[in-house]
Order: structure tokens, then sequence, then C-alpha cells
């Protein structure tokens, strides 16, 4: 491998040190501009430090270099040709071991890597307990209230919690396989009509790649709709006919469905878990919409790109909130109104975010098309 040239910049009115692919003459100011503060660079040294010349080495063994810029903790390299996705994939694992994110992205005709150092974390798992144990105890106070027996308040608070941990151990699942840190699942109790508002679990860097986004935003709402499927159907059965206007105001498809199948009246009082079931299945539809940084935008921004999922997140944020003009009863409106104020940037996109989606990506994002329609809540009355 030929050596790079390679010269240390400094600013002299901020400070700010640098190292480029130059061989400008040292001691006098250069054509290069601070970053910063914008005043002329001027060329210190021929020096690279150790960490810049093995990650130009690495770069070296799969693809030309053809200029970088390097600063404390963070370096763009530009290539001279696109590396292979397996190439690339084993590239970030390489680096990520010596504590570097990297990334792949397009500028017009120019294929550039990104790497920065990977920040420290702490994990710690007393809040996780703690919001855990509050929330159980928010989950059977609303179970409770509703059945008015003691039983009646475990069996919603265990449906309900276990529904969450599923989709939130789908998510902890793709994490893991794909390397990615996370912080523990964080449920959060809320009074409402579950006695919480649902759970996170906080990405702690970028997927490696779209196969990755697609992973990581469909494995939480596959497993949370099939284990939804599970209480349904048991809590149905376990449900009693009941008199007229006791049928619930939204219906997913999929509901009417199962109610069908198992031939049961379509006024019933349900039972918790049919209950518990029916509303995650709800949740799980606005969960799948396309928008923003939800699950459902995770998959669609690596199937779209970054702009048209922009424009996308936009059309259907407006379109919910006017909906509200029509069906003031239904909470779309609200749902559009939060998703247009919260994701008013754009998704920032997987660390590779050239290489297309793989086969298996493909049909799990359609997976999630068909569990999107399977949950679309139809209004009764």
């Amino acid at each position: 491998m030929k050596e790079l040239p390679s010269t240390r910049f400094e600013c002299k009115k901020c400070g700010h040190v640098d190292y480029r692919m130059s061989l400008a003459e040292l001691g006098k100011e250069s054509s290069e501009k601070c970053p910063k503060c914008g005043a002329p660079l001027v060329a210190a040294g021929r020096e690279t430090p150790d960490w810049i010349s093995k990650i130009l080495n690495e770069v070296n063994k799969f693809s030309e270099i053809e200029d970088f810029i390097a600063k404390e903790n963070w370096i763009e390299i530009e290539v001279c040709s696109l590396p292979g996705k397996n190439t690339f994939l084993k590239f970030q694992r390489r680096m990520k071991q010596k504590g570097y994110l990297s990334g792949l992205r397009k500028v017009n005709s120019t294929v550039k890597i990104y790497l920065m150092k990977i920040p420290e974390f702490q994990k710690r798992l007393a809040p996780s307990i703690i919001l855990l144990i509050v929330t159980i105890i928010s989950t059977f106070s609303v179970g409770y209230l509703w059945t008015k027996t003691i039983h009646g308040g475990l069996f919603f608070s265990f449906a309900v919690m276990s529904l969450l941990g599923a989709h939130e151990l789908g998510h902890l699942l793709a994490a893991r396989e794909n390397k990615i840190q996370t912080s523990p699942p964080y449920f959060i109790p809320f009074p409402s009509i579950l006695g919480t508002m649902g759970a996170i679990v906080e990405m702690r860097e970028p997927p490696p790649s779209r196969d990755a986004m697609v992973e990581i935003g469909s494995n939480g709402p596959i497993m949370g709709f099939f284990m939804s499927l599970v209480f349904l159907t048991a809590g149905l059965i376990l449900s009693s006919p009941a008199s007229e206007n006791s049928a619930p105001y939204l219906a997913p498809l999929i509901f009417d469905a199962i109610r069908r199948l198992l031939g049961l009246p379509v006024n019933l009082n349900l039972h918790p878990f049919a209950f518990a079931g029916l509303v995650m299945l709800v949740i799980t539809f606005l969960n799948l919409m396309p928008l923003g940084q939800l699950d459902g935008g995770h998959i669609a921004r690596a199937v779209l790109g970054l702009e048209r999922h922009f424009y996308l997140t936009r059309f259907l944020s407006l379109a919910l909130f006017f909906s509200g003009l029509f069906y003031p009863e239904l909470p779309f409106w609200l749902w559009g109104l939060m998703a247009f104020l919260l994701f008013s940037r754009g998704h920032p996109g997987a660390l590779d975010d050239i290489h297309p989606l793989s086969r298996r990506a493909k049909l799990k994002a359609a997976a999630c098309l068909a569990i999107f329609i399977l949950c679309f809540p139809i209004p009764r009355g």
C-alpha cells in the first residue's frame, strides 16, 4: 500500500486541529478553511496519528482512498469505489471491536466512509426495575377498577405486561442479532385505558444496515401481533354474551375475523385477555404507520430512502390530522398532530444507507404491511 500524503492543519484563531490528505506547504496559510470559525488553516506538520493510520490501512484493504479528513474521534474518507455489502459489514464489525462506528454514504456520485468513536454508556437497571413495578401496579389498578375483582385486575395486568414484553423482546432480540447497544426496556406507567403508555428500548447507536433497520422495526410488532392473537382468542372464548351496544367502538379487521370464526355474537362482555389483545392490536396499527421513527417508520425509511420517507411522513401526518374534521371522535387526528410535531426532521437512517435490502428484509417488511392491514380498526355505529 502506498503511503498517503497527510498534513496536520491548525486554526490560529480558534485552535481547531484536523488532519487531511494534503501536501500543503508547511507554515503558511492554505486554501483550507476552519470548519468551526471559517478562518484559514495553517499547515503545521506532516505527522499522522496512529489511530488514523490504522483506519486508513483497513479501508485500503478493499478500496483505494482518494481523500480524507480527520479530527478527534471522527474521520471522513472518500473512496474510489463502493465496497460490497458483506465486505463493508465485516469492516464495520472489525472497527466496532476497535471502538468505532462505521457509516457509508453516497454524496452525489462520491462514496464516503465515516467513522466515529463509540460513546460510553452505563446500563442502569434500577430505573428500569422501578418503572416495571410501578407499571404492573398501574395496569392492575386499571383492570381492578374495570372488572371490580382482584382476579380481573391480575388477568388484565398479566395480559398487558406480557404483550408489551413480547413487543420489546422482539426489539431486543433484533438488536442483539445485529450487535446494537440498547438500554434496558423502560415501561411507562400512565393513567390510561391500559394503565401504561407502553414501553421503550433506546438504541444507543444507529443500525449498521438497512436490513438491520427492518429487523429492528419489524421484530417487535410481529412478536407483539402474534402474542396479541393468543390473548385475544383465549379472551374471546372466555367472554360472555352481552346486551346491545356493548361491542367495542373500534375493532381491527382480525378481531371480527376471529370472532366470526369462533361463532360469537357482536355484543360481548370482553374478558380482560380479549380487551388487552384488542387494544394492543390497535396500538400495533398505530405503531406500524410509516411515520418518522415509529417501528413502521424504521421499515419505511429502509425501503423508501431518506427523501421519499420524509415526504410520506409529512403528507400522512397532515392527512391524519385533517381526518379529525370528518371523524373527530377517532384518535387519528391527535396521532397525526404528534407525528407532525415530533418528526419534523428526516429519519437519520442506517450506518450503511447505500446497499439494497436483502430478500429476508423485504419479506419482513411485507409481513408488517399485512399485519398493518389486519390491525386496521373499523369504527362501529
